[in-house]
């Protein structure tokens, strides 16, 4: 009996001390209630720089967050709640206003590059024909600087159509080519009139109208339609940072749970958090930009493709540096049937009147000091200070490249300048080429494909004492350490402005989608920029009300709708004609050299019908003597 008392006397004994060891050994792992375990714990928050005012005594009930074994009592769980909400707020804000700083960037790039296109190919066009035309071309510069402006105006704010632009431009040009080349005849507003519907059936510049509308309008739409996007996209995702509520109470308790309730546990240090609690964790977080995943990556898709056909067959500076070529191409052409198309309109309009009085040549000089004179030999000399051109008879003009003293710049000096604008443009970090450009932006767009899927993942690896994904049995999971298990919730984020943001990325998409297809889309929106307006010093005075100051951009009053000029002083010039759209499926692709004898052709198709018009009209006046 007695040996059987003792026997049980040392198993208790053992028992007992089984239990001290096990209790003593998880005093470094893991704390109770007491009062010196919960020091231990308001120490490790301490040495993190948290400040633990809070730390519960034995007699005070635990928060409501991390348990009742927590250490941590409700004013310090409120702390941790509130520093979880401003870690997740944080992370939001800083991750969408970065993406939106990278597209509002690139579309500033482009944005400037197009302008400093626009800038040298009116510069290369103005030199180009200042040289090419002279005079004639000065007077009537106005339909010509209003044609680029159009074109600004559709690149800034979408607001007209690229096939009226055109129309205008051709019309308003006829006009003002058939009044030059028959100079020895008075028209009424009627008569011209009756010459522009005689237009589309005469066709006075061959094809190039139909041929350049195609590829300006395919080269425009698509490059709006890119800028756009890529302001549109940047407004989106700034609009979602500063909508985007915040943390709601369960992400907020959620977030105390992973990153503070082992410790508050007594964990020290703390365990890695499981990966999949983390991620788990964030999405129901970010919930509320959920709606934006789907849209976003169909953007991405459509502006990609956009910048494709930009660096194909839509390249803007293969329609923009060329123009004037295509232009001076459409004057030829009349002037080559001018004699023709004259003769059909005066048989479907009538016979004009002949100008009675003797016709003042300076009327298109007016702002030159040129004197013309004809000697007996039919000699014809255009005297200015540095420029003349002679011909030693009626069948042979020998023409001479006009200059004038307000020309700055000689053609050479141009052609350097522009080779030195292209150079660094193309060369230089700070201006890079187009296909540069666009390469960039679209690598940037590509990069932010599943933009809002990624984000929960993004934080998780930015978080240090995260767990990897293969680590999961030995994680903290929120309660304990052990797997994590996800439970499904069903919750519905409040409403916010967010979720009318898709809506606004579809209409953008739908836009994207038609520009690659080359289609003529109505791409005016509320918010665009105004119009720019530059002085075109065309002299019609339609402009007179506007301030201009300087040379540079200026909006324009969005109330004031701009007019086409209706022509300089002599003649009176009806409105120009509206012409029908042509078939466009033909595409042509300019070129960009001309030859000199295309110069010299032009100045004798161009000023050879003048001089007979001039020289006519002095035969009238004599004979009526």
């Amino acid at each position: 009996m007695i040996g059987g008392a003792m026997r049980v006397k040392i198993v208790i004994a053992r028992l007992v001390t089984v239990i001290l060891v096990v209790s003593v050994s998880r005093v470094g792992s893991t704390v109770t209630n007491s009062t010196s375990d919960c020091d231990a714990v308001q120490n490790f928050f301490r040495m993190k720089d948290i400040v633990a005012v809070g730390i519960r005594a034995p007699q005070i009930s635990a928060g409501n967050v991390c348990g009742t074994t927590s250490c941590c009592n409700s004013a310090l769980e409120e702390k941790f709640l509130n520093k979880s909400r401003t870690n997740v707020d944080g992370f939001v804000k800083e991750s969408l206003l970065r993406l939106s700083t990278i597209l509002e960037t690139r579309a500033k790039r482009f944005d400037e590059f197009f302008r400093e296109l626009m800038e040298n190919s009116k510069k290369e066009f103005h030199e180009m024909f200042k040289r090419t035309y002279g005079v004639i071309y000065l007077q009537n510069s106005f339909v010509f600087t209003d044609f680029f402006q159009e074109l600004e105006n559709y690149y800034a704010t979408g607001r007209n159509r690229l096939s009226d632009v055109l129309d205008q431009f051709f019309g308003l040009l006829y006009q003002r080519m058939f009044v030059v080349i028959n100079g020895q005849y008075t028209f009424s507003e009627d008569y011209l009139q009756c010459v522009n519907e005689h237009m589309v059936e005469l066709g006075p510049f061959g094809d190039v109208p139909h041929k350049l509308g195609v590829q300006l309008r395919r080269a425009f739409v698509a490059t709006r339609a890119f800028h756009r996007a890529l302001v549109v996209g940047a407004d989106v995702v700034k609009k979602a940072a500063y909508a985007y509520p915040g943390a709601d109470a369960e992400c907020a308790a959620s977030m105390t749970r992973m990153k503070y309730c082992a410790t508050c546990q007594g964990y020290i240090p703390p365990p890695a958090t499981c990966s999949a609690f983390c991620i788990h964790t964030l999405k129901y977080c970010m919930k509320t930009l959920d709606v934006l995943d789907k849209q976003w990556d169909l953007y991405v898709d459509a502006l990609d493709k956009v910048g494709d056909r930009l660096l194909g067959p839509f390249n803007i500076e293969m329609v923009v540096e060329p123009i004037n070529i295509k232009i001076s191409e459409a004057v030829m052409n009349f002037q080559e049937n001018g004699a023709e198309v004259s003769q059909r309109v005066f048989t479907g309009c009538g016979k004009p009147v002949v100008n009675r009085r003797r016709r003042d040549v300076k009327s298109f000089e007016n702002t030159t000091s040129e004197n013309i004179t004809i000697s007996s030999n039919s000699s014809v000399e255009v005297n200015n200070n540095n420029s003349t051109a002679t011909s030693t008879s009626t069948t042979e003009i020998t023409l001479q490249t006009l200059k004038f003293n307000n020309d700055n710049n000689s053609s050479n000096n141009g052609k350097k300048k522009r080779k030195k604008v292209m150079e660094s443009t193309t060369e230089s970090g700070n201006e890079p080429s187009l296909d540069k450009l666009i390469k960039d932006i679209k690598q940037k767009v590509k990069d932010s494909r599943r933009f809002w899927t990624h984000l929960p993942y993004q934080f998780c690896n930015s978080e240090q004492d995260i767990a990897g994904p293969s680590v999961n049995a030995t994680c903290w999971n929120g309660t304990a350490i052990g797997p994590f298990s996800a439970t499904e919730t069903n919750v519905r984020p409040p409403y916010s402005e967010i979720q009318n943001l898709p809506f606004t990325l579809q209409t953008i998409v739908t836009k994207l989608q038609a520009a690659f297809q080359g289609q003529d889309v109505d791409l005016a929106d509320e918010d665009a920029e105004e119009p720019i307006l530059q002085e075109s010093g065309s002299g019609s005075g339609d402009y007179d009300d506007l301030e201009i100051e300087g040379s540079g951009y200026q909006p324009v009053n969005p109330g004031v709708t701009e007019k086409v000029p209706s022509g300089v002083t002599q003649p009176p010039e009806p409105p120009p004609p509206i012409i029908p759209k042509e078939d466009e499926s033909n595409v042509y692709t300019p070129k960009v050299t001309a030859s000199a004898a295309s110069l010299h052709k032009t100045l004798l198709h161009f000023l050879l019908p003048l001089v007979f018009a001039w020289f006519g009209g002095l035969l009238s006046d004599l004979l009526q003597l």
